[in-house]
């Protein structure tokens, strides 16, 4: 398909995706096809599969609504945070429950939705576009993803680039939106690594002094090598966690959700476990 068509089909399932979702589930389109329409032009072109947030509430009557619709769910996370769904709709959906592991950062989706704008003409059906700031923080919580390799935690930090530059943020209400949901110490592992986005100094230097976050991020930076194993990458990025207490108890959540479905919540047949 090319990059056209693939945008084209991005951008259609997401108001398929709100027209059979209408008076279930709102919807928020996530990354890519967010960045597309604000920020950088042409990154849906990109992507393998369509990012959207619905609340935690409506998580299942969205799931249950979808397979009525004939859209199949195909996958799962370990924690069963988002579900893959693919057939009946232009692009393969990853419907999300929580930007993040359970208990990992501040960012329940009641606030994300309550900071939210209503979007009517966009894709030509209802959707909810998140706060700049929250997407701000989005953005930066992918690039620290456990499973992110060199090449894509670049293309994390251009998204950040060009949405703040997009958005006119500024660098102190930035920090003080990261530290409020908790990604403080995230911010102070991934900001360093763009020494060509001034913005991005601005929000390290606008950060509260925190000595052990300080000194966190560099441990966390080289647990997160792609050379490491699945494990390690999971431990540094809970480590980045608000607190370190907190820090263990969303890494507690993440290990017990993934034996509660490997073992008991089994899938049925079709449907893959992704091991993150």
């Amino acid at each position: 398909m090319s990059r056209a068509l693939r945008r084209a089909a991005a951008w259609a399932a997401v108001g398929q995706l709100a027209r059979v979702l209408d008076g279930i589930a709102p919807i928020a389109p996530l990354k890519g096809v967010l960045l597309d329409l604000e920020a950088s032009p042409g990154r849906a072109a990109r992507m393998a599969d369509v990012d959207v947030l619905v609340p935690e509430a409506s998580y299942l009557a969205a799931h249950d609504a979808l397979e009525r619709a004939g859209i199949r769910c195909v996958a799962r996370d370990r924690d069963d945070r988002a579900r893959t769904y693919s057939g009946g709709i232009s692009a393969t959906i990853d419907l999300h429950r929580r930007l993040f592991k359970s208990g990992l950062f501040r960012l329940p989706t009641t606030e994300l939705f309550a900071r939210a704008r209503r979007d009517h003409e966009t894709y030509d059906a209802p959707v909810w576009i998140l706060d700049p700031l929250d997407t701000y923080a989005h953005l930066l919580g992918h690039a620290i993803s456990g499973r992110q390799p060199a090449s894509g935690r670049g293309r994390a930090l251009a998204d950040l680039d060009a949405w703040a530059r997009h958005h006119g943020l500024e660098a102190t209400r930035t920090a003080r939106h990261l530290e409020t949901v908790g990604m403080a110490r995230a911010a102070r592992l991934i900001l360093p690594e763009a020494p060509r986005d001034p913005f991005a100094h601005s929000v390290l230097e606008a950060l509260p002094k925190d000595p052990v976050g300080a000194a966190l991020a560099p441990l966390a930076r080289r647990a997160l090598e792609p050379a490491r194993s699945p494990l390690v990458r999971t431990l540094a990025v809970h480590a980045l966690n608000e607190s370190l207490p907190r820090g263990a108890a969303s890494l507690a959540s993440h290990l017990l959700h993934g034996a509660h479905q490997r073992w008991i919540d089994r899938d049925p047949p079709g449907i893959t476990i992704d091991p993150q």
